[in-house]
């Protein structure tokens, strides 16, 4: 096994949590290696917001406070039953569709 000096000095008085071995089509190894390595909060507010980004309410943070989006919504469940009938027909020319709506409600989302 071959390690560079970067993931030596990494590696060195850490106790690894997990590993993974990967194997690659020309028959390279690599193998992944996690470490805990505790880190200071970056900023000049030290409170931290969790956002839940959800299907019926758009974001949830944890405090508590809900965005609902009913246009998003509603927006959402028509791409949805349009998505349904177009993938029923299994065509090209279906596939073609559904990536142009795909990269239609993408962009609406964002």
């Amino acid at each position: 096994m071959s390690i560079g000096n970067y993931q030596l000095a990494l590696l060195k008085g850490q106790s690894p949590t997990a590993a993974t071995l990967n194997k690659t089509r020309r028959r390279d190894y690599y193998i992944n290696i996690c470490v805990d390595l505790p880190t200071e909060p970056t900023g000049k507010n030290p409170k931290v917001i969790g956002v839940d980004l959800g299907r019926r309410d758009i974001a949830t943070t944890s405090t508590s406070e809900t965005w609902k989006g009913k246009q998003i919504q509603s927006v959402r469940d028509r791409y949805s039953k349009v998505r349904a009938n177009i993938q029923r027909k299994r065509t090209r020319s279906a596939r073609r569709l559904m990536r142009r709506l795909f990269g239609k409600e993408h962009r609406f989302q964002k």
